[in-house]
């Protein structure tokens, strides 16, 4: 099954080849200057792929197959024990594939699957007799249809065409919400993995193969049904995925646990640890690199995954594990704190310990085909007024129907700006779509779908402000902070969303690893100027919008009430007063609660943060490492290099971005002294004051640890922002460590500082919190 060796063919005589070689040059002269002649059935990558023929490490035609591999026949009876290893291997090779081996090497090695799929790619009329494992290309064989038999063409069948409907459904979560690649190979040789048969036709042949199994007497049977049952749970999932319908922002909590299955799945699994798989067991030839030669292949040879090491009974049991504890998290959502508590702090902070597939069922368990939040009643137009009104507070005038606002607007007017509203909401809507989307993107991703829509939110907020300020002096619409000013509450909102997004950009790679020594100073001084930015914003715009909705109400109202007589109009205000002070006053209390403990919890943050700074200040002062001199062997300027790493942000107009020579000015900090002993003074002090400082950070921490237990229905249950703040309190620790021990070096070496980069060297690491970068010193060898 493979092509002929040149060297091996058969040629008796010279007279039997051509020499074209004077036709290919005279064709090569009839070709124009920078113009390649090809034909339209032409592409390059085909030829690119003809350069790989007869290379054995590229062309696929070259693999080598036994005969048993070649003339395996898949009706054949096995026994018991052959087909408890083969199911055995087959869901080991299924984790393999989740954790990001290719299906040819993986799932599609088993010439079982191979040849369903074929069978059912071929005649996709009958789901019954078309997935037969019958093969045309093999001589016809009769067999005794014993019990061999149909364990073959009744219970692996059945497994299989579970296993390959569940494949089918993670191929499509990974093309709608996963990347190729980087999460998930979806190469699938254009096989169709029964994507036109319910599950539940799956899970119901599966029940009845349950009833054969245990009227006959078979060896490992309890193994086979917990197999069989495991990948009935696989394709469960998708079941209720699509119709478990979550109770969001409901009082009604279910009582039961919901995803229940979930823990049978987990007992099954604990029962198939118990068996050992033993290949010497697995038919010769039922897996093989056969898919590879026979189907369409553009990729190159790969040997098959192990699976010697591969322990996809843990892999399997976190999926269901995870799974079931995010569904029944969001059914005890009842506050929009809660919700992004869930979102921020127990699924995107976790994100990397979930399987790539329960990654991918997330974003379609969160944001439903019909654009419902987890198949509630809300919907992503709803859950983005809903977020809004969480920060600048509920009554949100530009939030509402504008029609009856603009009642004494001429009609080309009015039609003029509720166009222009309408395109404004959509693109917020637009964003907002954008950002719910990356809380199931791997880590790297996140980053770039970050990056990629701050110019979006920056380009958002330059029109919501001009919109806004434009309904405010000339139709007098919108909330106001005062008579003359309007509190652009929407417009406050997106500032506060790109701030949030532009720190969690810079602050995010420090755990991905991006940023170089020379760099490190630059990182924590920017984020200090955000933070700055955000704990302002928070502290004055938006607590002025809050302080003026309250005032709208308990101030303005009550003084319209007074003016006017008894009658319809007046009674309609007083309901509406009434409304303010029961609902609305204590939904703006409880906001502004919350607000201030995230000033203090921000607060904290760029306190931490300045300490990482003012170290890595320290550590320039002794010269071991240097701000202003870059990678060894730079091609290019400092300047060019600040401009180079600090692009996403330097795009947005607001805040302002810092030039190059503002950075520079505030690298003259992190000069060392002009003589020993002030250069001393000075890194003992810094230290000294540091220390006092990671005191404070590790108290507030404390504090907003108790926040969180006390105010239980702004977080959900057992949240994991308490890691989150652990985290933190560690990594204050490990940096005052790292504090104390450069104060010792400097005390030792006081008379000379000059020694200390003879003596040691730096050395980065991750810190235990993903927002920062631990630079410890080691003793020269």
């Amino acid at each position: 099954m493979s092509l002929p060796n040149i060297d091996e063919l058969n040629i008796k005589r010279d007279d039997d080849l051509f020499d074209i070689t004077k036709d290919v040059f005279a064709s090569a002269h009839q070709l124009k200057e920078n113009k390649v002649v090809k034909s339209p059935l032409f592409e390059l990558l085909d030829g690119t792929r003809a350069l790989e023929v007869l290379n054995s490490r590229h062309d696929t035609g070259l693999i080598e197959l036994k005969d048993d591999e070649i003339f395996f026949d898949c009706s054949m009876p096995q026994t018991a024990t052959s087909i408890v290893n083969i199911q055995s291997k087959l869901l080991a090779q299924l984790v393999n594939w989740l954790e990001g081996h290719s299906l040819s090497e993986t799932v599609l090695s088993c010439r079982y699957v191979q040849t369903m799929l074929e069978n059912y790619f071929q005649d996709p009329d009958s789901i019954s007799h078309k997935c037969a494992f019958s093969q045309p290309k093999l001589e016809p064989q009769t067999y005794t249809k014993d019990t061999d038999y149909w364990l073959v063409h009744r219970v692996l069948k059945a497994f299989v065409k579970g296993l390959c409907k569940f494949i089918g459904f993670v191929i499509n979560l990974a093309k709608t919400f996963l990347y190729e690649e980087e999460d998930l190979i979806t190469r699938s040789h254009d096989l169709n993995y029964f994507s036109e048969v319910a599950p539940q036709v799956i899970i119901d042949e599966i029940n009845d193969t349950y009833e054969w199994i245990l009227s006959h007497e078979i060896d490992h049977s309890d193994t086979i049904i917990s197999h069989m049952k495991l990948v009935q749970y696989l394709n469960q999932l998708e079941v209720e995925t699509a119709s478990q319908k979550i109770p969001f922002m409901g009082n009604n909590v279910p009582t039961e646990s919901l995803f229940s299955f979930c823990d049978e799945a987990i007992n099954e699994i604990n029962h198939i640890k118990q068996f050992k798989m033993y290949e010497s067991s697995i038919p010769k030839g039922a897996f093989s690199k056969f898919i590879q030669v026979e189907l369409g292949n553009t990729n190159v040879p790969v040997e098959l995954a192990s699976v010697s090491d591969t322990n996809y009974c843990e892999h399997l049991s976190g999926i269901f594990t995870v799974v079931k504890m995010y569904v029944n998290q969001a059914a005890t959502i009842k506050s929009m704190n809660q919700l992004n508590d869930y979102l921020q702090f127990n699924i995107k902070y976790p994100i990397g310990k979930f399987s790539v597939f329960a990654r991918g069922l997330f974003q379609l368990f969160f944001i439903r085909d019909d654009k419902s939040i987890f198949g509630s009643s809300i919907d992503l137009p709803q859950l983005t007024i809903r977020i809004i009104e969480n920060l600048v507070g509920p009554n949100t005038t530009l939030l509402k129907p504008l029609e009856h606002q603009l009642s004494q607007v001429k009609g080309s007017t009015t039609t003029e700006i509720l166009t222009k509203y309408d395109s404004l909401v959509q693109d917020l809507d637009s964003a907002m779509y954008n950002n719910n989307c990356i809380y199931g993107a791997n880590q790297c991703r996140v980053q770039q779908l970050i990056s990629k829509s701050l110019v979006l939110w920056d380009t958002l907020q330059v029109e919501w402000e001009g919109f806004e300020v434009q309904m405010f002096q000339e139709f007098q619409v919108g909330d106001q902070i005062n008579d003359n000013e309007p509190a652009i509450a929407i417009t406050s909102f997106i500032y506060y969303q790109k701030i949030e997004l532009m720190i969690e950009l810079l602050l995010g790679g420090a755990s991905l690893e991006l940023y170089k020594p020379f760099e490190l100073y630059l990182i924590y001084w920017y984020g200090d100027i955000l933070l700055e930015n955000l704990i302002q914003h928070l502290k004055m715009r938006i607590r002025r919008i809050l302080l003026g909705k309250m005032d709208a109400i308990e101030e303005k109202l009550p003084k319209k009430i007074k003016k006017l007589k008894n009658g319809p109009k007046k009674d309609s205000l007083k309901e509406q007063l009434k409304y303010g002070q029961e609902v609305i006053i204590p939904q703006i209390l409880s906001t502004i609660r919350h607000q201030d403990y995230l000033v203090e919890s921000f607060e904290n943050l760029q306190r931490l943060i300045n300490c990482f700074k003012g170290y890595f200040g320290i550590l320039s002062k002794l010269k071991l490492l240097d701000f202003n001199k870059g990678p060894a062997n730079r091609l290019t300027t400092m300047e060019h290099l600040y401009y180079l790493r600090m692009k996403p942000w330097s795009s947005i107009g607001v805040p302002q971005f810092p030039t190059y020579n503002i950075y520079r000015k505030a690298l003259t900090t992190t000069q060392p002294e002009g003589d020993n002993r002030a250069n001393l003074i000075k890194c003992l002090s810094s230290l000294a004051k540091f220390k006092s400082d990671l005191m404070t950070v590790e108290k507030q921490i404390q504090k907003q640890l108790d926040y969180v237990t006390r105010q239980q229905n702004d977080f959900i249950k057992n949240s994991l922002i308490q890691q989150w703040y652990t985290q933190l309190a560690e990594t204050s620790r490990d940096l005052g460590v790292a504090i104390s021990d450069v104060g010792k070096i400097v005390s030792t070496n006081k008379d000379d500082l000059s020694n200390i980069p003879k003596q040691y060297r730096i050395s980065m690491v991750p810190a235990k919190h993903k927002y920062f970068i631990l630079v410890e010193l080691k003793a020269n060898e």
